[in-house]
């Protein structure tokens, strides 16, 4: 009983801790397999080579019973499954990469054009979206006020706390639709608001050595400018600019 039991509950504990469904099941067989092995060292035979047991599975419908219950276990298995898509977000990691990797090693079709650049972009947690999303656009306002279609990129120099009061110290680097550069060092202290995005309470723009010191140096740089050109990329082919 044990050993029948232990494939579904095994299944879906490791399921609820945040296991891949694939991974869950294969694990799950693994645990069930080390049940039967159990079984056999201490009691010298498995459950199914008992005398009645033996007998059905000695019978000569032994083969089409096989079948009609190997059909209904993957049916279940795969209703779990299905589920398991349809309701456990640690699932979207897997399709979407799935999606990312058929369309974006063979593009052929407009799809490809639309999430690559966005499967291009490094992960970050929903805080550190929304803290340089605000910045992006905060800086775009202060440094590009008239450009529609500009775009800045940021890099933090500091690691900012997690309360509702920030001080931020980045480097932003902004291109309008002509392609003219802007570059500055910013020190803000920023209050987050209900949806977790932020706005300034104060705002300093840094015109010194140390800022140009920083805008030379291939290392950062580089970086800016790689999301710059990521950020562009994304808007032409999801917009057609």
């Amino acid at each position: 009983l044990i050993s029948l039991i232990s494939l579904p509950i095994a299944a879906m504990s490791f399921s609820a801790f945040g296991l891949y469904p694939l991974l869950s099941f294969l694990l799950a067989c693994c645990v069930t397999f080390l049940i039967l092995v159990a079984e056999a060292l201490v009691r010298g035979r498995v459950w199914f080579m008992h005398g009645p047991i033996q007998a059905v599975i000695g019978h000569e419908d032994i083969g089409f019973r096989i079948l009609v219950v190997a059909g209904g276990l993957l049916l279940l298995v795969q209703s779990f499954l299905v589920v398991e898509f349809i309701y456990n977000p640690n699932t979207d990691y897997v399709m979407l990469n799935l999606v990312a990797k058929k369309q974006c090693t063979n593009p052929q079709t407009n799809l490809a054009a639309a999430i690559c650049p966005l499967f291009g972009l490094p992960l970050v947690s929903a805080e550190q979206y929304y803290l340089t999303y605000s910045l992006e656009n905060l800086s775009k306002a202060h440094l590009l006020p008239n450009s529609t279609y500009g775009q800045c990129a940021i890099l933090l120099l500091n690691k900012p706390g997690k309360d509702s009061t920030i001080t931020a110290r980045f480097l932003s680097r902004c291109f309008d639709e002509q392609g003219k550069l802007t570059d500055k060092l910013i020190n803000t202290e920023l209050l987050k608001d209900d949806q977790g995005f932020y706005s300034p309470l104060a705002w300093s723009e840094e015109n010194s050595p140390i800022s140009q010191q920083y805008f030379s140096d291939p290392s950062y740089s580089n970086r800016l400018n790689s999301r710059i050109k990521i950020k562009i990329a994304t808007e032409q082919r999801l917009y057609g600019f």
